[in-house]
């Protein structure tokens, strides 16, 4: 027998089909010489600080600490324990075993992570996926890759992860001792220079003082058509309305043209999506957050199968995709969709700007697979994704959009007052109708230009002051923020590690949506309708380390650039770990002596709350709100609930109506940990009191 292991239950289901292996069984499907069984994501973690021979003080004196070895161990759970030995028992009972979680670095991790936890020997093969169509499953089934392909992979997967546990909890230790406020401070390698983009803009806004500014402005009339008013401003603005003044004075009531210059611009079309691009998109056009996204994406990968693999840093496609594009754009015209355009595209040589296999790595575009949806079938946000990507796929293979752009110069006393506009000469890709498309900016309304010549005459209808405010960066939201986490490579001095950055950025495509939430999860941020707005305790630890290397993106980019050479084959990894080591060295010392009295205080102050209610397991203690928990002030009593459920963080309305009633409000947004789905269910307590879900009856 030969166990193919898929990274969640649903893609197995899927293999298992492909392969004809019919019989389900408990964790895994049987038939035709296979098995095909799964994971929940993550079955294997590294083992806690404490069981890797940490004393379990969070004191200064107990940090750095490193562990002589990093063992791993089965997270704790009984489903994960149970599906674990069903992994196990198939891995023992086959001849090979083909590796089919997600193809890249955190796919690898999970299964070599499960291979080593089995202590199995059994040879296993790679499968790399980008879609899970059939026809894709034939293509890699066939082109099938030794295990051992993908070692570098692997050991580059493994020291980002135990780089980010090294050095996030020795730096979490040291600021949670130092600062002493009773509270978790969570600092992360993203996570703490994610929350100083976020806080740094909140700042800046927040502090910005608006000055105003005046632009002497004109409106114009050809001597030819006096109904043909167009406008021309100063070529400079100023700081004192008099000044302003003193130019509108000098206009007469003719101006001359003394240049006038007319060209044509080419507009390209936008890059096909990788999933930043569709998220930042996604939440400007559609409002969802960067994991909501994320979400209805896998599930138009996974469930739905017509997206190709979403956690895709690449805009191209590969070469070898340029036959298929005139069967993708015919399915498009059988669900009616854009079918003028396509149609169009379809009795047109196809444009090759999409393709190009040097920027390619893992995995190309987002696009449409070669399944016909039944669109009618999916929910209301997976439509509008669906289409959203849909209308990208288009836009990337039409012509540029081309405009014809004038600039118009009239000499005055006191300087030169300029008229500019564009007139569209060609759509091109532009007829889709798609906003925001062209580097997800609006488009600014352009005026229209009579047709004048040097030398020309024309009245001055009217003189004025335009009065305008400065105005400050707006506080980030998702899409601005990931925007800000693509090009922290900018903030980078380093030219190597920029570079480095410019493939990465902070994070990756798959983890900055959960950084967003992780940062709101610890109540460093909050969400005000789309906008990401810092928590007073945000602000207070931000305040503390913002000088800090590790609020810093430089480490990133240093890792990135190290890592991809681990990846590469190129930079060992037991160097790489040593300078772990001594990075998070320098981040406790200078902790420890960082001066924290006055923040202190104000953390203490922000976290101190009244009780929310009497525990309802002990009935004499009270309960009160931590960062991420509510806990009994009891010191006999372990009540305790973490306000991150199911991947999704409770509010507190919620968690007290849940203490004091034991049943909370319907809450949506549930994700299953085993089918990865999304689902609604009211919170209750067990007899332990221990949360559990109770469903709505249908």
């Amino acid at each position: 027998m030969i166990t193919v292991i898929a990274e969640k239950p649903s893609v197995a289901k899927d293999i298992a089909v492909f392969l004809k292996a019919d019989a389900k069984k408990p964790g895994y499907y049987e038939g035709n010489g296979y098995f095909v069984t799964y994971a929940f994501g993550h079955l294997a973690q590294i083992k806690d600080f404490k069981e890797l021979g940490f004393s379990g003080k969070w004191e200064l004196s107990e940090v750095p600490f490193f562990p002589t070895s990093l063992d791993l161990k089965l997270k704790d759970d009984a489903g994960v324990r149970k599906q674990f030995k069903v992994i196990s028992d198939l891995f023992k009972n086959s001849k090979s075993i083909i590796c089919a979680t997600d193809a890249g670095r955190e796919g690898e991790l999970i299964f070599r992570y499960v291979y080593a936890l089995t202590k199995s020997s059994v040879p296993f093969q790679r499968l790399w996926m980008t879609s899970l169509t059939h026809k894709s499953m034939v293509k890699c089934f066939s082109e099938l890759k030794k295990g051992s392909d993908y070692d570098d992979l692997f050991y580059s997967a493994k020291a980002r992860n135990e780089a980010d546990y090294i050095v996030g909890l020795n730096a979490t230790i040291a600021l949670t001792a130092k600062v002493a406020t009773g509270g978790l401070l969570s600092l992360g390698r993203v996570q703490t220079p994610t929350l100083a983009l976020i806080c740094s803009r909140f700042i800046a806004n927040r502090d910005f003082i608006a000055k105003p500014y005046f632009t002497p402005q004109l409106f114009l009339s050809p001597l030819s058509n006096t109904n043909f008013n167009f406008t021309a401003s100063f070529e400079k603005n100023f700081d004192v309305k008099e000044e302003a003044q003193l130019v509108i004075n000098t206009v007469p009531n003719s101006l001359i043209v003394t240049d006038l210059v007319t060209k044509d611009v080419n507009e390209t079309p936008p890059l096909l999506f990788n999933l930043s691009l569709l998220q930042k998109l996604a939440n400007k056009k559609l409002g969802f957050t960067a994991q909501e996204t994320l979400d209805i994406a896998q599930q138009l990968y996974e469930k739905h199968k017509i997206i190709s693999y979403p956690r895709t840093s690449s805009n191209y496609l590969s070469d070898d995709f340029y036959s298929e594009i005139p069967a993708l754009f015919s399915n498009l015209i059988s669900i009616d969709f854009k079918t003028d355009i396509v149609s169009s595209l379809l009795n047109s040589p196809l444009s090759k700007r999409p393709f190009d296999n040097d920027k390619i790595s893992d995995h190309h575009a987002i696009i449409p697979t070669e399944n016909i949806p039944d669109v009618e079938q999916f929910s209301v946000s997976e439509k509008e994704l669906y289409f959203l990507i849909l209308t990208r796929f288009v836009e990337a293979f039409l012509p540029n959009c081309i405009k014809t752009a004038t600039k118009i110069t009239f000499q005055s006393e006191k300087g030169l007052f300029i008229s500019t506009g564009k007139v569209v000469k060609e759509l091109g890709w532009r007829v889709v109708g798609s906003i925001d498309a062209s580097n997800e900016q609006k488009e600014e309304e352009e005026q229209k230009l009579p047709l004048l010549a040097v030398g020309q005459s024309v009245s001055v209808i009217k003189k004025e002051i335009i009065s305008k405010l400065t105005k400050p960066l707006p506080v980030h939201d998702d899409s601005s923020l990931l925007e800000a986490m693509l090009n922290a490579g900018k903030l980078v001095d380093d030219k190597n590690l920029s570079s480095a950055m410019k493939e990465n950025g902070l994070g990756t495509e798959a983890t900055r949506a959960s950084i967003i939430e992780v940062l709101i999860a610890r109540k460093y941020v909050d969400r005000d309708k789309r906008k990401l707005i810092p928590s007073k305790l945000g602000l207070s630890v931000y305040s503390l380390v913002k000088d800090l290397d590790i609020a810093k993106p430089d480490l990133t980019g240093t890792w990135e650039e190290k890592l991809l050479h681990i990846e590469n084959g190129n930079y060992q990894r037991t160097v790489f770990n040593k300078e772990i080591q001594n990075y998070t060295s320098n981040v406790v010392a200078s902790i420890k002596e960082m001066n924290v009295s006055d923040v202190a205080v104000q953390i203490k102050k922000n976290n101190a709350s009244e009780p929310v209610c009497k525990c309802p397991k002990c009935k004499s203690g009270d309960v009160f709100k931590g960062s991420v928990f509510f806990k009994c002030k009891n010191e006999n009593c372990d009540f305790i609930i973490f306000t991150k459920i199911a991947s999704t963080i409770v509010s507190d309305t919620n968690i007290v109506k849940l203490l004091k009633t034991n049943k909370s409000n319907l809450i949506k947004n549930f994700v299953s940990s085993k089918t990865n789905r999304h689902f609604e269910a009211f919170l209750i307590f067990d007899v332990n009191f221990k949360t559990k879900f109770e469903f709505a009856k249908k």
